[in-house]
């Protein structure tokens, strides 16, 4: 008997293709009543892998199939009814991989060869796959144009020479210009203090750094650079010297070419701390794989298909789901690491458990900065570079073309930005690493930006543009400030939230400038932390502003004290007006409930920066909350800080538009942009241009 999943699996259309949806009820009956082999292999399959209870949730089976016979694991998706309920169900659906071993080709044209899943990282498998990426990456073979061609780099200050042996382990201090290949780690320390190269013990290590003493964590990472056959590791607390201020402040300047000039950096994604390991159980353990036999219709032919999860690492490794156009991640409304992405993408994927190394803020500029990364995850092995993404479960895949790990591109794309809202979602272990541990990946840019300058987190030539930041409400972590010692209040960095930008549309307006800046670099690390405070000496239209009520912090309570709203007649078209103008929409404040007291309305202020360009959400006018905590006593600007970020309301009665309405009335991005305008001009008519210092 000839079905739908015969036809799929049999004859795949020349174009890789998702099929219509087969009913599940409907490969079961044709299973158990032995009219379809081809059905009797999927179900047999399917519910060997996810038992026979959790089966029966399912409604339908979507085969993905297509293109040349036989490249690589074919996949199908099991889905629930329409409308079932997430609260539920774990998942509403589950993607599965059906495929033969190299050696025994199946009777289907459609299900191709592929590898099981290693148990341990350094299986011979697992070995070959990594040496063929590298190979194909390094030589710009097998659809790799995107990549470099491979060259000796300058090595690091210090690296540690592997060797073959154990005794031969030791640190080695290169010699100037001295260049060769090295693995660069990047791990988690997890609260565990890992060995450490210190003054004290340095000559030691130089002589022989025992392997004894290593954190598995350690231990695995040279136990990779040997069958990798390369001589030299870099490992961070090993190849500075920790108890050295100005060593630390030496290296972390040189940070970006470490991970740049690496051969590859191997991740510990499946390590939580440096005792963990990541090459073996219990960090390293792979889903469940179940084997059915069956035969082509004709019984000419048999064969054992093997069927298990599709791995699900576009989330588990850090960033390489993300979308440089939209900066964003692609799937469930909801959030990873700080970027939002749009419903209905993925449905699964989503809550795919993250590795604590992809949430780690000193992981992100190593991630983005090395050329190569290979990913020693809990589930299995996986690549990344500039050319393509791939894994254990799908090497022999060929027939989708295999996109770059995009977020390495954003250097190249100067997205800044993005960038930002990215890094200051993960977690630091100590708040004042916020500038250093993103110091390498500002260097890195900083070759980009030709004849820019990196401001504490900014860089000047879009600098009205970058500071209109926000913190985040949705991210349940308090944001803190670090002082003006170490950023200014003008800076992100400042604080140790998670920010992210106004809107696209958004352009400042020509009533403000920047006068002056001054922001003391330190000359030992141009992209780390200042050398003292810092300030702007800016120009703009500045409203003041205080709360209705002192009892409460609702943005809504927040008006310009010069609106005279109480003495326009109630119902007047002019009183609509005014309290159309008279709040402040939204708020953001940097760190929570800064205005613990009612300090008077001589204090707060609405710098006018955004200028409407066209619609309403960012047309309305966007600026700076200021706190003014110094006068110029007549002789210079009084000085502010910033403690949040607002935008001004555009509300108005639509049923009385008077001369707000444009001529035609079904032109609502006219009306809006012209509502824009005006709440634009009623604001900046109750405040008075200004120079002010923000420090």
């Amino acid at each position: 008997m000839n079905c739908k999943a015969c036809s799929y699996l049999e004859f795949p259309p020349p174009n890789f293709i998702r099929q219509e949806p087969l009913v599940l009820a409907d490969i079961k009956r044709n299973a158990l009543n032995s009219t379809c082999r081809t059905c009797s292999m999927l179900f047999r399959g399917i519910e060997k892998l996810v038992g026979a209870k959790t089966v029966e949730q399912f409604q339908r089976l979507v085969i993905h199939a297509g293109g040349e016979p036989r490249q690589g694991p074919m996949r199908a998706d099991l889905l629930l009814p329409y409308g079932t309920d997430d609260f539920k169900v774990k998942k509403r659906k589950l993607k599965l991989q059906f495929y033969v071993h190299p050696d025994n080709p199946g009777p289907w044209e459609a299900i191709g060869p592929a590898l099981d899943i290693a148990h341990h990282g350094l299986e011979d498998s697992c070995v070959n796959l990594a040496l063929g990426w590298l190979e194909n990456c390094t030589a710009q073979k097998r659809g790799h144009e995107d990549c470099q061609i491979y060259e000796a780099s300058p090595l690091p200050t210090r690296v540690i020479r592997v060797g073959k042996t154990n005794l031969e382990l030791c640190l080695h201090i290169s010699k100037p210009n001295e260049k060769g290949r090295y693995v660069a780690l990047s791990h988690c320390w997890g609260g565990i203090s890992p060995l450490i190269t210190s003054l004290a013990s340095f000559n030691k290590h130089v002589q022989n750094i025992r392997y004894s003493h290593l954190p598995q964590t350690f231990r695995n990472a040279i136990e990779v650079t040997r069958r990798l056959d390369v001589e030299y590791l870099w490992i961070d607390s090993l190849c500075i010297i920790q108890d050295s201020m100005e060593d630390w402040v030496s290296e972390a300047a040189h940070m970006a070419l470490v991970y740049e000039n690496s051969y590859v950096t191997v991740a510990a994604d499946a390590a939580v701390d440096s005792a963990t390991g990541f090459l073996a159980g219990p960090a390293r353990h792979p889903g469940p794989m179940v084997s059915v036999d069956c035969a082509t219709h004709d019984e000419e032919q048999r064969s054992i298909v093997h069927v298990r999860e599709k791995g699900a690492l576009a989330w588990q490794m850090p960033f390489h789901s993300w979308d440089p156009k939209e900066g964003k991640l692609f799937g469930d409304q909801s959030r990873i690491n700080g970027i939002k992405f749009d419903p209905g993408t993925l449905f699964s994927d989503s809550t795919a458990p993250r590795s604590k190394l992809s949430t780690r803020g000193w992981v992100f500029q190593e991630q983005i900065l090395a050329p190569r990364t290979l990913h020693f995850s809990e589930s299995e092995l996986a690549w990344e570079c500039h050319s393509a993404i791939t894994c254990e479960c799908s090497s022999f895949t060929q027939r989708r073309r295999r996109g770059g790990a995009l977020l390495k591109g954003t250097i190249k794309g100067e997205m800044w930005k993005q960038i930002v809202a990215e890094y200051t979602a993960l977690n630091l272990t100590f708040p004042k690493d916020r500038l250093p541990a993103l110091s390498g990946l500002a260097q890195a840019m900083s070759r980009v930006k030709v004849g820019d300058e990196y401001l504490c987190g900014l860089w000047r030539k879009s600098l009205p543009v970058e500071l209109l930041w926000c913190t985040v409400e949705s991210i349940p972590r308090a944001s803190l400030r670090l002082g003006k010692s170490y950023a200014p209040t003008w800076s992100w960095a400042s604080i140790t939230g998670t920010v992210e930008y106004s809107p696209k549309g958004i352009r400042v307006s020509d009533t403000f400038e920047i006068l002056e800046i001054y922001c003391p670099i330190n000359p030992d690390n141009l992209f780390g932390p200042l050398n003292g405070p810092a300030a702007l000496l800016v120009s703009g239209v500045v409203v003041p502003i205080k709360r209705q009520d002192p009892k409460m912090l609702s943005n809504w309570q927040w008006v310009s004290p010069a609106l005279p709203i109480q003495e326009a007649s109630e119902g007047s078209k002019e009183k609509k007006e005014l309290e159309g103008l008279r709040m402040l929409s939204d708020l953001w404040n940097d760190t929570p409930k800064p205005y613990l007291e009612d300090e008077g309305s001589s204090l707060y202020f609405f710098l006018m920066m955004g200028g409407p360009s066209g619609g309403y959400e960012v047309g309305c006018p966007h600026g700076l909350v200021l706190k003014r905590v110094g006068d110029g006593d007549g002789e210079g600007e009084d000085v502010y800080e910033r403690v949040g970020y607002a935008q001004g309301s555009t509300s108005v009665d639509n049923d009385d538009q008077g001369g707000w309405s444009s001529d035609d009335s079904s032109d609502d991005v006219g009306v809006s942009a012209l509502y824009a305008e005006r709440a634009w001009d009623g604001w900046a008519a109750l405040g008075e241009k200004k120079r002010l210092k923000i420090l």
